[in-house]
């Protein structure tokens, strides 16, 4: 059912989609220009008077990236990076094993994966309330960033090694300022929209 006049595409009986865009279509589902990544996104976004009425149409809505959202972005790449490149642990050792800190620094490298694409997400959406909840999910994983190196996870014995000196003071300090962004965050959406 793919639209010839511009009508609109029906999307699960109450969502309709412009037909400006639409290059082609795969059943129902229209696609082309990250099409279909919008129309998660900005049925994210509806409001129950957009339900009520029977449609929405994609690019409704101005999306506003904050400072905040800057911000959070960029510690969160800076931490994604980091844990491949400055703030990775000590090295494979000469007889080609690794040292015990190596498996903290892959879950650190999971945990910043997970908050980066959640900074991504808290930057795509415009809506307050789905900006809080992201930020709301960022807390705790980020604190659990903060205890994975040393206490949940063992470092190596010596205190001088990399994995003491670099690894667990570079991902507290970022992991404290991902949590003191959040923070702002909800102070700024505490009253929604």
């Amino acid at each position: 059912m793919c639209p010839s006049n511009g009508s609109g595409v029906p999307f699960g009986g109450f969502l309709r989609v412009q037909a400006k865009e639409v290059k082609g279509c795969v059943g129902h589902f229209p696609i082309g220009r990250g099409l279909t990544l919008k129309i998660v996104i900005d049925f994210a976004m509806m409001r129950r008077d957009d339900l009520q009425k029977g449609e929405f149409f994609l690019g409704k809505k101005k999306w506003k990236v904050g400072v905040t959202d800057i911000l959070l972005l960029l510690v969160n790449g800076i931490f994604f990076v980091g844990m491949r490149t400055f703030l990775a642990p000590c090295g494979q050792q000469a007889d080609g094993h690794w040292m015990v800190c190596h498996w903290a620094g892959e879950a650190l490298a999971g945990v910043s994966a997970v908050l980066f694409i959640i900074a991504v997400l808290h930057a795509a959406v415009p809506r307050a309330h789905i900006k809080a909840g992201l930020a709301l999910a960022s807390i705790p994983v980020s604190v659990l960033a903060i205890l994975l190196p040393g206490h949940l996870i063992d470092l190596c014995m010596m205190e001088t090694m990399r994995c003491h000196t670099v690894m667990q003071p570079g991902v507290t300090a970022i992991s404290a300022v991902t949590i003191a962004l959040l923070l702002v965050d909800l102070y700024r959406y505490r009253k929604g929209d």
